[in-house]
């Protein structure tokens, strides 16, 4: 009996089966997230700035300063109505002083830079003799020359000030000290006709006695 051919049926494609899902389109990437905005800080709380001592105060300091022997106390006082109150009428009688105490602490070049400025000032008018006195005085270490053209000048400018006795005794003690007895005896006698005691005095009647030899 003939062998019976059985046929071998090529395996069939799988067919998808019906209505299969449409896979999705694939999902963008998501945007990074952007950076917070970083923190304000908050404004710093307000520092409150103490006026300035008024000027009536930094006076009553200098002054105070003054009686306690305390000359840099009253220096650095004088120096604060002249940094703080620069358009008060007072600045001119400020400057002399300052001056003054400057001269006292042997700072000659700070007292004329003083009264320079003193004297450029339009209301030291009547300061004006005893700021060319304290001028003077402080050329005498400086240039004496100077200083016995400035006490000249001095005498011949305020000739009824106090300053021009004072000066005429400072300008005799620098005549004799330059060996000019000729020039210092008249002033020595002048001075002593109207002050016959005191340092000064004591100071010109040695010299005198010298010229005298």
């Amino acid at each position: 009996v003939p062998a019976r051919r059985v046929a071998i049926a090529a395996p069939l494609r799988p067919e998808p089966p019906p209505h299969a899902p449409i896979p999705d389109e694939p999902a963008a990437p998501a945007a990074p997230d952007e950076p917070a905005p970083p923190d304000t800080p908050a404004p710093a709380p307000a520092i409150a700035v103490a006026p300035p001592p008024s000027l009536a105060a930094l006076y009553d300091r200098a002054e105070d300063r003054l009686q306690n022997g305390d000359a840099a106390g009253a220096r650095a006082a004088l120096q604060a109505i002249l940094d703080a109150h620069v358009d008060a009428p007072e600045v001119p009688l400020a400057l002399l002083e300052l001056a003054r105490l400057q001269l006292a602490a042997g700072d000659s070049a700070r007292a004329l830079a003083l009264l320079a400025t003193l004297a450029e000032r339009t209301d030291a008018g009547p300061l004006a003799a005893p700021a060319t006195y304290l001028r003077c005085v402080a050329l005498t270490d400086r240039d004496r020359a100077a200083a016995r053209a400035c006490f000249t000048e001095l005498r011949a400018t305020f000739p009824r000030s106090v300053h021009a006795i004072d000066a005429t005794a400072r300008l005799a003690i620098l005549a004799a000290d330059d060996g000019d007895c000729a020039a210092a005896v008249p002033l020595i006698d002048a001075y002593l006709a109207r002050r016959a005691t005191g340092d000064l005095a004591i100071a010109l009647r040695a010299r005198r006695g010298h010229c005298a030899r």
